[in-house]
């Protein structure tokens, strides 16, 4: 079965970290009584709590990304070695590895002849 596309695990990620949130502002406004003070305490502390575990998994999620950009780069400065370091993935950052390394190949074979 292939794998989400990337927008698709992000929407996903997202709407279960707004839901916890939502949930978790709920018990806590139940908790702090329903006057401004209870609102506002409740949507601090909510969106404290969905912040700092929602941190964690964006960066998780982005971290294949900013390391294909980081070889990118290489190329660009003149690194013209392959890297099969995403081709495995299934996702759209394993296409584009594909393609990066398809051009460095390409590149390499090229100044070598």
């Amino acid at each position: 079965m292939p794998a989400l596309p990337l927008s698709v695990r992000f929407i996903l990620v997202f709407l279960g970290l707004m839901t916890f949130g939502v949930l978790l502002k709920t018990g806590l406004y139940a908790a702090f009584g329903a006057g401004w003070l209870g609102f506002l305490m409740a949507t601090a502390i909510a969106g404290a709590i969905t912040a700092a575990l929602a941190w964690p998994v964006i960066q998780r999620m982005f971290k294949p990304m900013l390391d294909l950009a980081q070889r990118m780069d290489a190329v660009a400065q003149g690194d013209r070695s392959a890297d099969d370091a995403f081709e495995g993935r299934a996702d759209e950052i394993g296409r584009i590895a594909k393609a990066l390394n398809h051009m460095t190949r390409q590149l390499h074979a090229g100044s070598a002849g």
